[in-house]
């Protein structure tokens, strides 16, 4: 029973030995905790684990103690081999020796070749043959936690100069400034309103300026922003830095092509808008244009026959009075009379002599 409580313990160290190197590799808040204290806060969230969670946690851990143990059996069983050996080993794929069918000939052949060979070269052979034998001796240890470094908050930045400056014009304030109070005040009036007046007016460049597409590196900080409000502003973008920066090529190639998405897929819309509201805008300008003009806006003109009658009016000598026009009405008979006629025709008419 008692064996049996130290295999489980044993196993469970282990797993959570797995825990704490892949938690000090990702969860960069932890960095800023001493060792103890770090390691306090992966118990308790090692505890607070779902069951999937530390199922998954273990098979990886006994998949991880099989191979050493795989590791270590070869490591056992592990015979050096010599300089000449190791020049077999490195000839095996050598297309020069592909003529000799025969491994006997074979053999002689390899053996010739390494007698001839220069001191110089037996000495690397040598040397490449005891590093071979090292590394394949040695006995495989499970890798230990990653030592982080503790990264301590900075403090709050000192006020300004400007602020300092203001204090120190304030303790040296003469005894007569109350004199130049309402001067001061009205200048300080002025002056706020010309700083409202240009701050409007930068607002409102700022509104009119169109926002250019996000770039990739911004969709990354908005997607890491909501697991790191616990920090503080400064050390939020640091960490985000470190991130983007501890990002391989794929993945970064991978955020950058859903960058390329969300961009297009963005300004397209923004296109759509565009074009919807050019659309409304055009149809109003047709309506207006297509409308029929209010009956105050008519203005009277003159026809061509009243203008002739009216410049022969003007050229006609004192004596004889203007034609009529040709828009007057002509006369009618109405129960066989005839209708009297105009004074102007009358006064044109020539006059008869009496008979």
């Amino acid at each position: 029973m008692f064996c049996l409580t130290l295999l489980r313990s044993a196993a469970k160290k282990k797993v959570f030995e797995l825990f704490c190197r892949e938690q000090l590799l990702v969860n960069y808040s932890l960095r800023e905790l001493s060792p103890a204290s770090r390691r306090v806060v992966m118990a308790e969230m090692f505890k607070e684990l779902p069951a999937e969670t530390v199922l998954d946690l273990k098979q990886r851990a006994a998949i991880e103690e099989s191979r050493i143990e795989a590791l270590k059996r070869a490591a056992a069983s592990f015979k050096p081999v010599t300089p000449y050996e190791f020049f077999v080993k490195e000839q095996r794929t050598n297309p020069a020796l592909g003529g000799a069918s025969n491994p006997r000939d074979r053999e002689v052949k390899l053996l010739q070749i390494y007698e001839t060979l220069p001191e110089k070269a037996k000495e690397a052979l040598a040397a490449r043959a005891e590093r071979y034998n090292a590394e394949h001796s040695k006995l495989p240890v499970a890798p230990p936690l990653p030592v982080v470094a503790v990264v301590k908050k900075k403090l709050a930045p000192a006020q300004s100069k400007k602020k300092k400056a203001t204090k120190k014009k304030k303790k040296k304030r003469p005894a007569g400034a109350g004199a130049r109070k309402s001067k001061k005040a009205t200048t300080e009036t002025a002056a706020g309103r010309a700083t409202e007046e240009q701050g409007d007016d930068e607002t409102a460049k700022a509104v009119a300026k169109p926002r250019g597409p996000p770039s990739p590196y911004s969709i990354f900080v908005k997607d890491q922003m909501a697991s790191l409000h616990h920090l503080a502003p400064k050390e939020r973008m640091r960490v985000i830095g470190e991130r983007w920066r501890s990002l391989t090529s794929e993945e970064r190639e991978r955020r950058l092509e859903a960058a390329r998405v969300q961009i297009a897929s963005e300004a397209a819309a923004a296109a759509a808008s565009r074009a919807a509201t050019d659309g409304e805008v055009s149809a109003t300008e047709v309506s207006t244009a297509t409308a029929p003009p209010s009956m105050s806006a008519c203005v009277p003109v003159a026809t061509a026959d009243e203008t002739s009658t009216t410049a022969f009016a003007a050229l006609a000598p004192p004596g004889m009075s203007a034609l009529p026009s040709a828009a007057a009405p002509a006369e009618k008979a109405v129960d066989g009379a005839a209708l009297p006629t105009s004074p102007a025709a009358s006064s044109m008419a020539p006059s008869t002599p009496p008979v």
